[in-house]
């Protein structure tokens, strides 16, 4: 695996899919378009996340696209 470890500025985005049967959904961020997460990346309760939620994250390019490996809710004002 050819992964680059940059996690670079923490950026915002919003959950643009959810899969609760396999741990994983995606986000999206204007600058960076689509981005893949795995619910171990989450620093919340995956059941308490919702499509259209905003989000703060980290992400890392690797050989099959941009993950996020750390995503946390964005609360109202933030």
């Amino acid at each position: 695996m050819n992964e680059k470890m940059v996690l670079g500025e923490l950026k915002q985005g919003v959950i643009t899919a959810i899969n609760l049967k396999r741990y994983f959904g995606f986000l999206t961020t204007e600058e960076d378009g689509r981005i893949f997460w795995h619910g171990s990346a989450l620093m919340y309760n995956i059941k308490e996340l919702r499509v259209g939620d905003r989000v703060e994250l980290y992400f890392i390019d690797t050989d099959k696209g941009k993950e996020a490996v750390a995503v946390r809710p964005l609360r109202d004002g933030q």
